[in-house]
Parts: structure tokens; sequence; C-alpha cells
């Protein structure tokens, strides 16, 4: 990614969509080493070119916050992570409909934030609407369904809701092991939530 950054850097401009793509590609890289300001100092760049030039309302400008919210989150900057999401969840609210599965993202981590911070409610609301435009983008077999399924789970344990969450880990654990025939790859920790 760094290399395809340098090039395009290179021969269509450091201000080039196309090498804020390559940039963001690298921040997401530097968030999986550990290296978060490297991370931010990519994903800003891109943000703020995609901005420039593709205007405030249009997919890319979401994925760019939306990462990025996700990286202050890993951070514990939380209040910029929730503000971020937002900007992010409206955007793509307006630009993709109530049934795409970059919507269920951006639901899935604003509900998992809610319940870190102890907003349970808020928190089902947000898991529950993404559950459903994941279900109706994706299928109802889908892993990403299944990690839904199992985090609504999480949701309902820390409320102290054990029945609840129970039948929520079963059944993630059962749509898992339909979706990848028992490789799913977080099929382990679906199983460690219902034990």
């Amino acid at each position: 990614h760094r290399k395809a950054r340098d090039i395009r850097r290179r021969t269509l401009g450091p201000e080039h969509v196309e090498t804020a793509r390559s940039a963001h590609h690298l921040g997401f890289v530097h968030v999986f080493q550990g290296r978060y300001a490297d991370a931010e100092r990519q994903y800003r760049h891109a943000l703020n070119v995609r901005r420039k030039e593709l205007g405030e309302r249009h997919v890319d400008v979401a994925r760019s916050l939306n990462d990025l919210g996700s990286l202050k989150r890993i951070q514990g900057e939380l209040d910029e992570a929730e503000s971020l999401y937002a900007e992010a969840l409206a955007l793509r609210r307006a630009l993709l409909g109530k049934k795409h599965p970059d919507l269920a993202q951006t639901l899935n981590r604003i509900a998992g934030l809610a319940r870190h911070r102890g907003r349970f409610a808020e928190s089902e609301k947000a898991y529950r609407e993404a559950l459903s435009a994941a279900t109706a983008s994706l299928g109802a077999r889908h892993p990403f369904v299944a990690s839904i399924t199992n985090n609504l789970g999480l949701l309902h344990a820390d409320a102290g809701h054990t029945g609840k969450a129970e039948a929520l880990y079963k059944k993630a654990v059962a749509l898992a092991r339909r979706a990848a025939g028992g490789a799913h790859p977080e099929l382990a920790g679906f199983l460690g939530n219902l034990a």
C-alpha cells in the first residue's frame, strides 16, 4: 500500500482521490500494526482530499469518517469517535438507504460504543437496525449477520439479561456454522460467549 501511495503521489499528485484511496488503505494496515499516529495521519489525509475533491456527500467520505471513528475508539477518544460515527451514519443513510452493509457496519460500531458507555437502550436500537440492514442486504446466513447477533447477545449479557443473551449466542453459533460450515473465524468467540 505504501508503494501504491508513493506511485500515485508521483504520477497523480498528493491531492488526487486515488492517492487518497491508497493513503486510506495504508492507514487501515497501520491500525492493525498498532501504529495509530501513522494511521491517523493517513486517514485524515484521505478524508481531507476526499472532501475537497468529491464533496461532503460521497460514500468515500463516509468510509473515511467511519474508519477514523474506529481508530479514535481504539485510542480511547470516545467522544470524537461518537461524533465521527454520527457523521458517517448520516451520510450512509442519505446515500445508501436502509438496506446496505456499509450502513449496518456503522450502526454496529455505534451500538458497540453505546454498549461500552452503558447506554443499553440506545445500543439495542442500533444493533437491531444494523441486524435489519445486514440481513436485508446480505441475507440471513451471512457471517456479518452472525457477528451482529453475537454483539446483541453481548449487550444483553452486559445488561444482566442472561436468558436473552444465551438465546442470541445460540443463534449466532448456529448462523456461523451455517454460514461457513463450522469454519467461521469468529465461531470460537461465539462459543466462548455462550459457555
